[in-house]
């Protein structure tokens, strides 16, 4: 069993998200809390109850500025599968493990071979849980895990192949940091990204990306014509001398290459034509630097200086970089609105 880490400031998105259904999210079928401490659960097929009890939580600590803690627990392909009081206990060991006993949180599900778990990391009396160490500690728990619940165990092979594009280096600086290698991470949050994402094309797929903090940009054809891969990053991922590191998808993992995306993906013309034509015009799809530490999409074209050999081309640049930030906002909150659609 794998679980996968993330933090985030808002309880509001990742609620919406877990329970989203439908055309744009094939993947999640009954979405339902099957565990749950220190929450409201009338019913645990709506997230808006449990959302508030948690979020009153985190306004007792406003200093604390991501008070989300997120873990995808997910059973390796071979695996039975489990009913929900089994998920459930399994969400329960993993809590207490963790020493979330006293603080809210909840076990969703949505799929047959994972749940979320969902907590704050403030309780009611405004006690803030200290997440050092968390991915190691929860690395322990999910092989008690997989020991009590007969699951696969993740021997060293499984983990070795996991881990089979990591660099020396990048597995040297994952030890001394305490957490997964950011190659390992991004191959986990891609692959969730990419079953999340259905059928939706390329938009769907940088919606998926960005709601679990993967920094992309989209790589094209020397006429920018043409979307051929991704390049992909993490918020804080950096050289020795402050740069971005950006590796391509398919340098990550060889499922997540463009043809295989493609494939999985389906396209997206009429979502991504104009945009493409924008990059065209720009000279390249996505800024090479994120220079905030965390994406903040295409918009970072339009306030990006942009450099070109004649002045008189400078103005349709211009232009371009701006259309293109509209249409990639535009496509963002067409998503957004067809989650909150979807959760009434």
């Amino acid at each position: 069993m794998i679980g996968n880490i993330t933090r985030g400031g808002g309880f509001g998105g990742l609620g919406r998200y877990l329970y989203a259904t439908g055309r744009h999210h094939e993947a999640h079928v009954d979405p339902r809390v099957v565990a749950s401490e220190n929450v409201m659960r009338d019913d645990s097929r709506q997230w808006r109850p449990w959302v508030a009890d948690m979020q009153w939580c985190a306004d007792q600590r406003p200093e604390v500025a991501r008070p989300v803690w997120h873990c995808s627990m997910r059973a390796a392909p071979e695996d039975r599968v489990m009913s929900d009081a089994e998920w459930g206990q399994i969400a329960r060991e993993h809590a207490d493990r963790m020493g979330l006993g006293e603080y809210p949180w909840v076990a969703v599900r949505h799929g047959d071979d994972h749940i979320h778990l969902v907590a704050c990391r403030v309780n009611g009396d405004g006690q803030l849980w200290r997440d050092s160490d968390d991915k190691q500690r929860s690395k322990e728990s999910m092989r008690e895990v997989e020991r009590r619940h007969g699951l696969t165990r993740l021997t060293g092979e499984r983990e070795t192949s996991r881990l089979a594009a990591v660099t020396k280096s990048e597995r040297e600086r994952g030890r001394r940091l305490g957490r997964d290698p950011e190659r390992a991470q991004l191959r986990e949050a891609m692959h969730e990204a990419r079953a999340a994402a259905g059928r939706r094309g390329p938009a769907g797929f940088e919606v998926e990306l960005d709601r679990r903090g993967v920094l992309h940009r989209a790589n094209t054809t020397a006429d920018g014509m043409r979307v051929r891969g991704y390049s992909v990053s993490r918020p804080g991922w950096v050289d020795a001398a402050g740069e971005q590191v950006w590796v391509k998808a398919s340098e990550v993992d060889r499922k997540l290459s463009w043809s295989k995306l493609r494939e999985q993906l389906g396209s997206d013309r009429s979502a991504n034509a104009s945009a493409i034509e924008a990059a065209r015009t720009i000279g390249k799809g996505y800024p090479s630097r994120d220079e905030a530490g965390s994406r903040r999409s295409a918009a970072l074209a339009a306030e990006s200086p942009v450099v070109s050999r004649a002045d008189a081309g400078r103005s349709a640049q211009d232009e371009a970089a701006a259309r293109l930030a509209r249409i990639r906002d535009q496509q963002r909150r067409a998503e957004q609105e067809r989650g909150r659609g979807m959760s009434r």
